[in-house]
């Protein structure tokens, strides 16, 4: 696998009958979530913590996370800056 991104090589399925190209498991910007993401997200509005990992928050509906629920404390770990600064001290 290092070696084909090295080279620059789409990787590509071993399973015999496949040969298709491999995709990460990650949502590309444009593409839909996967169903019953919608379902999940809204327990945020149950959660006492939430963790934001790997976003910058720049895209819907990760960007609204930190505004959804106004009681809970909420934790951001990105390498980073994102996109707009959020004051986490805000409604607490």
């Amino acid at each position: 696998m290092l070696e084909s991104f090295k080279l620059a090589k789409v990787l590509t399925c071993h399973v015999e009958g496949c040969g298709g190209p491999v995709k990460p498991e990650i949502v590309f910007f444009g593409e839909a979530l996967p169903d019953g993401f919608m379902d999940h997200f809204m327990t945020i509005l149950q959660a006492d913590l939430v963790l934001v990992i790997g976003t910058a928050l720049a895209v819907s509906p990760f960007n609204s996370v930190i505004h959804m629920n106004k009681k809970a404390k909420k934790v951001l770990i990105n390498r980073e800056n994102t996109k707009h600064y959020y004051d986490f001290t805000k409604n607490l």
